[in-house]
């Protein structure tokens, strides 16, 4: 039998691998033997935290990112501290 493990698990994904545990998809879960579920939920509630920050920087956005409204022009992009936005959307 398996446990599903959730959570901040992409830091740890390689000992949770080693541990037997398979990815799936679907549920986006680590399936971990029975056996090892303790220790599993002990390494993933050890994991580092990761800082979430915007996909692209505002000095590289206006070359790889176009407008969230969908207006498909490159330039005139700006970051508000929320979101992208343009002229469009402001």
């Amino acid at each position: 039998m398996t446990t599903k493990i959730g959570g901040n698990t992409y830091p740890v994904r390689g000992r949770l691998r080693e541990m037997g545990g398979r990815w799936n998809p679907a549920e986006k879960v680590w399936e971990v033997p029975d056996s090892r579920a303790d220790e599993a939920r002990q390494l993933v509630g050890s994991a580092p935290r990761q800082a979430i920050r915007p996909q692209y920087s505002p000095e590289t956005a206006r070359e790889y990112r176009v407008h969230e409204c969908g207006c498909g022009r490159r330039s005139g992009i700006a970051w508000t501290g929320t979101e992208w936005v343009c002229g469009n959307c402001m």
